[in-house]
């Protein structure tokens, strides 16, 4: 890993993530999208003390791209939690290209509610759940396990159902691939996940004892919107939520 860096241009420093997926990489045209580089400003920029010496869990980490980022920003430590094989030893192969000491990082190769369950309480200073969270239906159990694990932090980025009320609207998601859940019941061909409303995630907040802030997308100063529209329209949103101590 370097020394001190500038956190802004972190996607162009380690640019072989725009190689090992496609998901968030490129624009309908083939050509780079900044949407990484726009929710590093969302996840990691706007909350660089959250990562200084503390120890990480990285949900659904997928290619190891924000547990680097989290290393990067000055995290002890990180570890990562994928369902897909590939992507781990994709981000085995990134971190050693890198140089990044393996006593930094581990990936374990599980389904993340199960994985959850077998960590002790106070492992971990800083939860990330980016991009997971409306592909489960177990929203309750995540955030059971938040509050039994501790941290003093989850920056939680996750597509938000549209509504007044605190709801959870189901679909089939069975894309498959990169693009969607991993599959819940052996031999069925779908699987079905769970979109929350924003009143949803307030009330979880309330009920496990996290207050929650949102990250103002609109400050970034963002005049294209290519491959963020979702953040655009509101449909998508990056939560900051702090444990209230007892």
């Amino acid at each position: 890993m370097r020394g001190e860096v500038s956190l802004v241009d972190f996607f162009d420093r380690y640019d072989s993530f725009f190689e090992t997926s496609r998901v968030g990489t490129r624009l309908a045209d083939g050509t780079r999208s900044p949407r990484l580089s726009h929710r590093y400003k969302a996840i990691v920029e706007r909350n660089r003390d959250l990562f200084q010496g503390a120890r990480i869990l990285d949900l659904a980490s997928h290619d190891g791209r924000w547990s680097l980022a989290a290393l990067d920003a000055g995290a002890t430590r990180v570890v990562g939690v994928e369902g897909r094989h590939q992507y781990i030893a994709e981000a085995n192969k990134t971190f050693a290209a890198y140089d990044v000491p393996t006593q930094r990082y581990s990936f374990i190769q599980g389904e993340v509610p199960a994985a959850l369950a077998e960590f002790e309480p106070n492992s971990f200073d800083l939860i990330l759940c980016l991009g997971l969270y409306y592909h489960t239906v177990r929203h309750y159990d995540f955030f059971d396990q938040f509050y039994r694990l501790a941290p003093r932090h989850v920056i939680l980025d996750t597509a938000i159902s549209p509504g007044p009320n605190a709801v959870v609207v189901f679909r089939f998601d069975n894309r498959g691939g990169e693009f969607g859940t991993l599959p819940t019941t052996a031999g069925l061909p779908a699987s079905i996940s769970g979109m929350p409303s924003h009143e949803m995630i307030t009330m979880l907040c309330d009920q496990f004892r996290f207050t929650w802030h949102l990250v103002d997308w609109r400050s970034f100063g963002i005049t294209r919107w290519d491959g963020v529209e979702d953040y655009q329209n509101d449909r998508r949103r990056t939560y900051v939520l702090t444990r209230i101590d007892p």
